[in-house]
């Protein structure tokens, strides 16, 4: 009796999981990263380039422990970026970005100068060959909203974000669970208490 009803119990559990399949968590963090990711190629600079914007949801995709818990405790506390370009002919690495607000009416901003952090050929002047790639990570105090439209700029290269408000909402009730765990967590949580 005691196998019979422990037959049962396990075909209950096994069921709704085969009728009703949760999604595939991988299908989700892609699509959550997509949504912070922006991609660009210039045959004139010689370069193409994916820039992520960095929070929980894309630490947590992009890199495993120890290394995302780092990155994500940095990333509540300034505006981070994980760059990864390839080389589409010989060229040397800048590390120069720069991250601008735009302004919705006159499309233009103040710059803001990021600081870079090698991950992998990510040094000013490191000369890269045709298909080899560079990572690395830029990182600046939190001087750009997210949750407007912003630039990041290497030379001539405007990468343009402007999250979709799906993206900015789950950004928002991250921000507000760290403001209401511990005030003192996260810059943004200044004030949190009487908005």
């Amino acid at each position: 009796m005691k196998t019979f009803a422990l037959a049962l119990l396990m075909i209950a559990l096994t069921v709704p999981v085969a009728a009703g399949q949760p999604p595939d968590p991988t299908e989700t963090t892609d699509a959550l990263v997509q949504d912070y990711t922006r991609l660009v190629s210039s045959d004139e600079q010689g370069f193409s380039l994916m820039v992520v914007h960095l929070n929980d949801f894309t630490t947590d995709a992009l890199f495993t422990a120890p290394t995302k818990y780092s990155l994500r405790a940095q990333a509540r506390q300034n505006l981070m970026f994980f760059i990864k370009g390839e080389a589409l002919r010989s060229i040397a690495v800048d590390t120069d970005y720069q991250v601008l607000q735009v302004d919705p009416v006159t499309l233009t901003g103040q710059p803001h100068r990021a600081t870079a952090f090698n991950i992998s050929n990510f040094e000013d002047g490191t000369r890269l060959s045709a298909g080899e790639e560079f990572q690395g990570l830029i990182s600046l105090p939190p001087l750009v909203r997210v949750n407007a439209p912003f630039e990041v700029k290497i030379g001539q290269v405007n990468v343009y974000f402007d999250l979709s408000p799906d993206a900015i909402e789950r950004l928002q009730l991250q921000q507000d669970q760290l403001c209401e765990h511990d005030p003192q967590l996260h810059p943004a949580c200044i004030g949190y208490i009487t908005r």
